[in-house]
């Protein structure tokens, strides 16, 4: 096998020290290529996406996985993390919003029905576990893959192939 081909069938992700360049984690666990990490700064723990359609929350400390998510239909794409919570963009036009300790899915988004990333021009609201949440739309009128996301406190953000951007607000019931 030439060493390209090997490149493209990697699914292990690796820890660099930016000091030395050398490599100081492999981590091995996904069964199909990493798509997208999330690791805040100064922090123990990183999550990987993967077209396995898991994320995994590993130690930096040990290199080991503490847990792996699974939920998604498709490739997971993007993710963040914001107070405890971690959020994941899918191919599958899902948003999961997780808790970042427990490994718990709090709550899903759909972005094939009239939640998310399909065109609606309203604004919506569902009720979701202990929130209510609040979805601005900003149509263009076809569905698409979710790219890209960021989360704060108040709100996430998600951006999509069918060139929609969609901002969730978060309210306490």
């Amino acid at each position: 096998m030439n060493n390209d081909r090997r490149k493209q069938d990697d699914v292990t992700s690796q820890v660099w020290c930016l000091k030395t360049g050398n490599c100081l984690q492999t981590l091995r666990g996904h069964e199909d290529r990493v798509l997208c990490l999330f690791w805040e700064e100064g922090g123990d723990r990183l999550f990987s996406g993967s077209t396995d359609r898991t994320i995994k929350s590993w130690s930096l400390e040990s290199g080991g996985c503490l847990y792996t998510l699974r939920g998604h239909a498709d490739a997971v794409t993007c993710l963040s993390r914001e107070s405890g919570k971690l959020v994941s963009g899918s191919l599958d036009r899902t948003i999961k919003l997780w808790d970042a300790d427990t490994g718990l899915c709090l709550s899903t988004l759909d972005w094939m029905s009239a939640e998310g990333h399909t065109g609606a021009s309203e604004v919506g609201r569902k009720k979701s576990g202990t929130r209510l949440t609040s979805l601005l739309f900003f149509p263009y009128n076809c569905a698409g893959v979710i790219r890209c996301l960021q989360a704060d406190p108040w709100r996430i953000v998600s951006a999509s192939d069918d060139k929609t951007l969609k901002v969730i607000l978060f309210f306490s019931k």
